[in-house]
C-alpha cells in the first residue's frame, strides 16, 4: 500500500493526486500490475488522513472502475474472436467445448458478472472473456454496476474509518478474500457439475 500511496501523491503520473488515483484504478481494470482493491483501500486511507475528500474519492473510484471494466469488456467483444480462433486456443479448448462454455455463461451471465467483483486478481481476464463470449452488454452493465456500487463505497468507507490501522485492515482484507475466493470456487465447481450432469441426463433421455 505504501508504494501505491507514494505513487498517487507523487507527480510521477503527470498530474494531481486525484488524477493519479483515477488512472491507476482504470488501469487495474485493463491489466495494470496493481491491485485495484489495495488502491481503493489507499484512497480511503488518504481520505481518512485528510489528503482526499471522501465523497470525491468514492465518485472517482466508481467512475474509473466502471470505465475500465467497460473498456475491458469491449476489447473482448472486438478482438476476442481472434484469440478464440487461434490454433493454440482451439488446441486447448476445441470449438465444441467452447460453444458449451459459451452457452453456460450466457445462461448464468447475471450471477457470474455480479460475483466477479468479489474475486480479486481475476476481473480483467473474466471481463475480457465475457466480452469475447458475447455476454449481452445490458447484462454486463447492469450487474457490474450493481456489484461495483455495493463493493467500492463499502471498501473505501471502511478504509476511511480505519485509516490509522491500514496495515491491519489490509491483512484482514486479504485473509477474507482468500476465504471468499475458496468459497466462490466451490460454488462454481458445484454449478458446473450440476450443469454437466443435467446435460448428460438430457442426452440420455433423447437416446431413449
Amino acid at each position: 500500500m505504501d508504494a501505491i500511496r507514494a505513487l498517487i501523491l507523487s507527480p510521477l503520473l503527470g498530474g494531481p493526486p486525484y488524477l493519479a488515483f483515477f488512472t491507476l484504478l482504470m488501469g487495474c481494470s485493463i491489466g495494470f500490475p496493481f491491485s485495484s482493491d489495495i488502491t481503493l483501500i489507499t484512497g480511503g486511507v488518504l481520505a481518512g488522513t485528510g489528503h482526499f475528500e471522501l465523497k470525491l474519492t468514492i465518485l472517482l473510484a466508481l467512475s474509473a472502475i466502471l470505465l475500465g471494466d467497460t473498456l475491458a469488456f469491449f476489447i473482448g467483444r472486438k478482438f476476442g474472436h481472434r484469440i478464440i480462433g487461434h490454433r493454440h486456443f482451439t488446441r486447448f479448448c476445441p470449438p465444441a467445448r467452447f460453444q458449451e462454455i459459451s452457452v453456460f455463461l450466457q445462461q448464468n451471465a447475471s450471477k457470474f458478472i455480479f460475483m466477479v467483483r468479489f474475486t480479486p486478481g481475476m476481473r480483467s481476464i473474466i471481463f475480457l472473456s465475457a466480452g469475447a463470449l458475447k455476454v449481452p452488454p445490458r447484462t454486463f452493465f447492469r450487474m457490474n454496476a450493481l456489484s461495483t456500487t455495493l463493493y467500492v463505497p463499502t471498501l473505501i468507507c471502511l478504509s476511511f474509518l480505519a485509516a490509522n490501522r491500514a496495515d491491519l485492515l489490509i491483512e484482514q482484507f486479504q485473509a477474507f478474500n482468500r476465504v471468499l475466493l475458496c468459497g466462490l470456487v466451490l460454488v462454481a465447481v458445484a454449478v458446473i457439475y450440476r450443469w454437466n450432469h443435467s446435460k448428460k441426463r438430457a442426452r440420455a433421455a433423447i437416446k431413449h
